[in-house]
């Protein structure tokens, strides 16, 4: 063997085996304070522009001087709006008359004859009114299909509110003024008020069954059915003396 590369071989485990040595003293020993800091820091990554996360506000410091209330803010002026014109061609626009109910027990003859044409005068007055108010309507013009079923709806709202007026202000009292003229008519011997022959007579005979009536349920049935009633009370208080 030559003697030269024998010795090379030699040399090299020698550094081999001092490096070995090194590292594991190294290992061994305590690492110095910023050094380890260092080493086991975590390595902070470069934060892309605009999406770093905004700081948070701490508590706002708080001031020993009293702070003035901020002002409170203008109120905005308030939209009044106008309600349309009521139409002429509205079943719901215009109101009945109002009927105001007149007649007591303690009445005369006389009076109480008074007053029974005064009500009847403002029955015919109310039916009167919603007569005008179907003319109105079925005045317009319904060339399609829409109008007329529109016109029809219009019909029906308006006789039932025709109903609904009557049942609430008419008929209770109407019903108070026959069993009152009844029984005036009964004081004096008169038992039955004969109705007068058609065709004033059919009206006034519908008129007076309206009297037994569930109206609500029923209706007013008939050409002017109010204006019959309003003519059979009539006709028992033209019986009674002056």
């Amino acid at each position: 063997m030559n003697a030269g590369p024998m010795l090379a071989i030699i040399v090299g485990l020698m550094i081999t085996a001092a490096g070995v040595w090194w590292q594991v003293h190294l290992a061994r020993a305590p690492k110095p304070g910023p050094l380890a800091d260092a080493l086991t820091a975590p390595v902070a990554r470069p934060e892309t522009p605009g999406l770093s996360p905004a700081p948070q506000a701490g508590p706002a410091p708080v001031s020993d001087q009293p702070q003035a209330s901020a002002p409170p803010a203008a109120r905005a002026p308030e939209q009044i709006i106008a309600a349309p014109p009521a139409s002429q061609n509205d079943a719901r626009a215009p109101s009945a008359p109002a009927v105001t109910r007149v007649g007591s027990a303690d009445m005369t003859d006389t009076q109480f004859k008074a007053a029974t044409t005064a009500f009847t005068d403002q029955m015919k007055a109310f039916e009167q009114f919603y007569d005008s108010r179907r003319l109105e309507i079925l005045d317009k013009r319904t060339d399609t299909q829409g109008e007329r079923d529109q016109q029809v709806e219009e019909l029906k709202a308006l006789q039932n509110k025709k109903v609904s007026e009557f049942a609430r202000d008419i008929l209770p009292h109407a019903q108070f003024l026959q069993a009152e003229l009844t029984r005036r008519l009964e004081q004096q011997g008169i038992g039955d008020v004969p109705l007068p022959p058609p065709p004033a007579g059919i009206s006034i005979a519908m008129g007076r069954q309206i009297l037994q009536m569930d109206v609500s349920d029923v209706g007013l049935p008939g050409h002017r059915p109010v204006t019959g009633l309003a003519s059979y009370l009539e006709l028992l208080a033209s019986k009674l003396p002056d």
